[in-house]
């Protein structure tokens, strides 16, 4: 406030930090921005120890593993086809595959980009395939248009029989099944059912959630985006 007094180390400290977030491409002049892990998990190692010195030391150990992983990053590992996926993958679906077990392991979101009709949803079915067998039964989320709910129940049943689909459509009845979440791997529902059913939904911890025909939530102000961004 106007009159008082700011001791120099503060002020030198402060011009360190700003210096640092300039470094890593962070406008400290910003009110407000978010910004992913992988940002943060930027490799300039000389900003981020100082800004881990104005922040007395630490980043927070998530960030750090993240910087370790990308330090010694030298290819995307490979990863055996689970046995009981009813598929052959082209080469490229098993890169996409692999790209999502990758980026699952290390706490981040992915966007398959394949062009219409080159099978991005067998490759989901897949990772969520391999989840299952590495970790165990545990819901996942799927939101999709309307239209493709029932595509994705026929894909699951042919390629990934194991997993079990519960699919939440329009109609009073679809309260009811959100307490049988908890016991399947694959739940399915629509946009504007997801802001309609936000409350009951982010009272779950999704493995996994899946935003299918993403251009729906581009516009990051958008009610349907925001709703995303509150799924657990």
């Amino acid at each position: 406030q106007s009159g008082e007094w700011i001791a120099r180390s503060e002020m030198e400290a402060a011009a360190e930090a700003m210096t640092a977030m300039a470094n890593l491409g962070l406008d400290p002049n910003v009110n407000e921005r978010k910004v992913s892990k992988l940002e943060l998990a930027s490799n300039q190692d000389q900003a981020w120890k100082r800004l881990a010195d104005a922040n007395g030391g630490e980043l927070g150990d998530a960030i750090e593993k993240l910087r370790e992983e990308l330090n010694k990053f030298d290819g995307i590992p490979g990863v055996a086809v689970p046995k009981h996926l009813h598929a052959t993958l082209r080469p490229y679906q098993q890169s996409g595959l692999e790209f999502l077990v990758y980026t699952s392991r290390l706490g981040l979101g992915a966007i398959l980009a394949d062009d219409m009709g080159l099978g991005k949803t067998v490759q989901s079915l897949a990772w969520l395939e391999h989840l299952r067998v590495e970790q165990g039964q545990a819901p996942s989320l799927v939101v999709c248009p309307a239209s493709v709910m029932f595509n994705w129940c026929r894909e699951a049943e042919q390629f990934t029989p194991k997993l079990k689909v519960l699919l939440l459509t329009a109609g009073e009845q679809r309260h009811g099944l959100r307490e049988e979440i908890p016991k399947h791997d694959l739940i399915i529902t629509n946009y504007a059912l997801l802001r309609r059913d936000l409350t009951a939904l982010k009272k779950f911890d999704f493995r996994a959630v899946i935003l299918d025909e993403a251009q729906n939530v581009k516009n990051p102000d958008s009610m349907v985006a925001k709703a995303a961004r509150q799924l657990q």
